[in-house]
């Protein structure tokens, strides 16, 4: 663990075993000096009131709330890009296409076209569907 951390520090885990974010502020810094080097420790208070070894918690570790967002926004969105290209590669492979059928737009009414029917919203979960042409 090359980074260094305060005592009180607040820090963010992403953990990497499930989607889950942790805060947690570092409790301790254990600076161990050997011939071959300087090695730091971290114990952390974790939420509820135990401690824990940061080397042993299985997480990327953020110090702002807006980086810890950063990094999550970015594998979501890298995940849904995946999704969808799967599904585009899918489509591709499993679907029979029509050239004669445009994917991209969807029919649209005129504007003369009036629906026959709307829906009103009562409240307290109570939907009524009204002929238009009677009101």
């Amino acid at each position: 663990m090359n980074n260094k951390y305060e005592v009180g520090q607040i820090l963010y885990l992403v953990m990497k075993s499930k989607p889950q974010v942790i805060p947690v502020q570092v409790s301790e810094h254990i600076m161990r000096k050997t011939l071959v080097g300087i090695e730091n420790k971290y114990v952390v208070n974790l939420p509820g009131g135990k401690d824990a070894d940061l080397d042993n918690i299985s997480a990327d570790i953020f110090i702002s709330n807006s980086d810890t967002f950063e990094f999550m926004y970015q594998n979501a969105k890298s995940k849904i890009s995946e999704m969808m290209d799967w599904c585009e590669q899918k489509i591709k492979e499993d679907f029979k296409s029509d050239p004669q059928v445009d994917q991209n737009h969807l029919p649209t009414l005129d504007s003369n076209d009036e629906p026959e029917f709307q829906f009103v919203d009562f409240g307290n979960g109570q939907v009524g569907k009204i002929k238009i042409k009677e009101v």
